[in-house]
């Protein structure tokens, strides 16, 4: 009878402790949709049940060029980027995906992207968009030891792996918001 109880009792405890891992899973994953505002990773996009409609099939679809990869993946590694993007934005359904692709293609350490979502106004609660200036969703700052080298905003001028090579490389460029 004791060995009954204590066989029991152990399998309730094992239960309840996988009981509070999958409890614990379920709220790490963030709850995105079009209002969501504050910082996310790859992953949050592909495993939200609102952005990974648009991401995934983005994602996979997209092959940049190689002319530009080469060139990125040469290059792309002396940045830090910090993009800013609205989970409701056109433009950002279709370019935040080939950023990611372009980023994993080329072996970008993706520890040095930070990437900030920003409501249908274009804020956040930690209004970051004003500490780097940003009118348009998506912007993909570039920053070198810590200052801005360039940015690219809203949409390409070429395609979005050409404009980041010109960008990565030091050549001229002007985003879609610059004449």
């Amino acid at each position: 009878m004791k060995n009954k109880i204590l066989i029991a009792f152990i399998g309730l405890f094992i239960a309840s402790i996988f009981t509070f891992k999958i409890q614990a899973q379920e709220t790490e994953q963030k709850n995105i949709d079009f209002r969501y505002t504050g910082e996310l990773t790859q992953e949050d996009l592909v495993n939200s049940p609102y952005t990974n409609r648009w991401f995934n099939p983005r994602f996979e679809r997209y092959n940049p060029d190689s002319e530009s990869m080469e060139i990125i993946k040469n290059n792309i590694n002396d940045f830090e980027i910090i993009m800013f993007m609205g989970a409701w934005c056109p433009d950002s359904h279709r370019e935040v995906p080939r950023v990611f692709k372009i980023l994993e293609e080329s072996g970008y350490d993706m520890d040095d992207i930070t990437v900030y979502t920003l409501n249908n106004r274009k804020q956040s609660e930690e209004q970051l968009e004003k500490k780097y200036n940003v009118t348009n969703v998506p912007t993909i700052i570039f920053l070198k030891d810590g200052k801005e080298i360039n940015r690219f905003v809203e949409r390409a001028r070429e395609t979005i792996a050409k404009d980041m090579a010109k960008i990565v490389s030091g050549k001229e460029y002007k985003n879609s918001r610059q004449r």
